[in-house]
């Protein structure tokens, strides 16, 4: 007896996901909140330049980023990322994936991001002493696989506190990747944290989600020990590159911004080169970030990262970094486990 209808599931995650993506862009047209969500989450996803879908493999890290990736070499393989991000702020995330004998391939997350102390001062100028923020997410995901097609879905619970103050959301994902049955080939499309909030801030506050519709691609040539990836993001708003007034030494001048900034801003590239097949070195190239760090402080290396996975018998261990500014860049680290091949050999 079928208990569990997934395109049920589907089409009804679909409804909520395209209502909430229409109430999201809505209100995004002024500015949205809830912007931590686009962090990136963990080590592979942050040296491959932040922003990627079509990463998979047994990877169970990459179900936060689309949960159309969520495969049977994902099962069982408990994961804990770290993240070291500028200002001492610091990131925590795990992943666990699992099969249910009646509805198949599930997978849970949570990723919470402490920004630590920040100092607090009253209307007046006076010292209040020190406050805390922080961010969270949990997440459940589910995917279903149609020959060559898998589909997948997630659904957030998403929490914000800032000095004493809560907002809270509710956000869906809704992807899909078509995996070729010959090629080393993965095309993937992505509606991404579309949703409601439950909560604000203050009766004042006017939040809402961080809205994104991605697509991309991941391809391996035959002969080349090289995967090429590309994704594009951000597609509900084309003009959404940061041109604020730099004011440099007291000076004040306003950035133009370009028709190439404006089109390479959405786009992110990045690489795998396939040393071994335990180790791997990631590159990852995020122009939105070099464009809008392009001033006389900013490294040149701004918007570029970089990284490598290793295995090692049952473990995986991935580090990333990608540059920013002056304030430091952000360092990844991640561990996974392989359990099947542990209870195996105690087996």
């Amino acid at each position: 007896m079928r208990i569990f209808n997934f395109p049920a599931l589907i089409s009804t995650l679909a409804f909520l996901t395209i209502m909430a993506s229409l109430e999201s862009y809505g209100q995004s047209l002024g500015g949205n909140s809830f912007d931590f969500l686009n962090v990136p989450s963990n080590a592979t996803s942050a040296a491959l330049g932040g922003v990627n879908i079509t990463k998979g493999g047994n990877n169970i890290d990459f179900v936060q980023n689309n949960p159309s990736s969520l495969n049977d070499e994902m099962l069982k393989r408990p994961s804990i990322n770290m993240g070291f991000l500028p200002g001492k702020m610091t990131l925590t995330n795990l992943a666990y994936g699992f099969e249910e004998k009646h509805t198949g391939l599930w997978a849970v997350g949570m990723t919470y991001i402490n920004y630590g102390k920040i100092d607090a001062y009253d209307p007046n100028g006076t010292y209040m002493g020190e406050e805390s923020a922080r961010d969270y997410v949990f997440s459940i995901s589910k995917s279903h696989q149609i020959r060559h097609f898998r589909l997948g879905a997630s659904i957030k619970f998403v929490g914000s506190n800032l000095a004493g103050y809560s907002s809270s959301g509710l956000a869906f994902d809704l992807g899909g990747q078509f995996v070729h049955p010959d090629k080393d080939l993965v095309v993937g499309l992505m509606i991404k944290n579309a949703g409601f909030v439950l909560s604000q801030y203050t009766e004042s506050s006017d939040l809402s989600m961080a809205l994104d519709v991605q697509a991309g691609f991941a391809y391996k040539p035959e002969h080349m020990p090289f995967r090429f990836t590309m994704t594009i993001y951000n597609l509900t708003n084309t003009n959404d590159l940061y041109n604020p007034e730099n004011e440099t030494g007291g000076a004040s001048e306003e950035r133009n911004v370009g028709a190439f900034d404006q089109v390479f801003s959405h786009v992110v590239i990045g690489g795998e080169l396939l040393i071994s097949k335990p180790f791997k070195i990631l590159l990852g190239y995020n122009h939105k970030i070099k464009s809008e760090l392009r001033h006389l402080e900013a490294p040149r290396m701004s918007g570029f990262a970089f990284g490598f996975n290793l295995d090692v018998r049952a473990f995986h261990f991935a580090y990333g970094h990608g540059f920013y500014n002056v304030a430091g860049g952000t360092n990844y680290v991640s561990l996974s486990l392989n359990m099947n091949r542990v209870f195996k050999k105690n087996n």
